[in-house]
């Protein structure tokens, strides 16, 4: 019986996740701007569904010349993470239903498990020299 219970508790925890399967994404904001980012590799290539509301636990507020705020999340070699920038200005401004309908974000980035490898999970805002070629969206003003 005990050897029953230590079978079924291993078989159990094979399938768990342990902190060695997530990783931290840094955010190195380069702006002289607040930020807020959001990471969302769920809803790919749906961005529309990606609006957060700002209270929510998965977005991060960037400050000015600032690094290393993260987001942990297990990433595989097939995904795509988004990465939304926001103005801090736009949440000031506007309604969660207008920066929805409007697609107010300063940045997208959809970064593949590779792209985030070769930048060593370190992105920036605005992006860095050695993330051009990567998939970005930035609206047009």
């Amino acid at each position: 019986m005990k050897n029953s219970l230590i079978l079924c508790s291993i078989l159990l925890c094979i399938g768990c996740a342990t902190e060695e399967d997530y990783t931290g994404i840094h955010l190195i904001n380069n702006s002289n701007d607040t930020v807020y980012w959001y990471c969302n590799q769920d809803t790919y290539p749906d961005t529309i569904g990606a609006i957060f509301n700002i209270h929510d636990i998965n977005g991060y507020i960037a400050y000015p010349n600032k690094r290393d705020i993260f987001y942990h999340s297990y990433i595989a070699p097939e995904d795509t993470v988004m990465i939304f920038i926001y103005s801090d200005s736009v949440f000031k401004k506007h309604t969660l239903q207008q920066i929805y309908e409007g697609y107010m974000v300063l940045a997208r980035y959809d970064l593949s498990y590779y792209d985030l490898e070769y930048l060593n999970y370190k992105i920036s805002y605005p992006p860095s020299e050695k993330m051009m070629g990567m998939k970005m969206y930035t609206p047009k003003k």
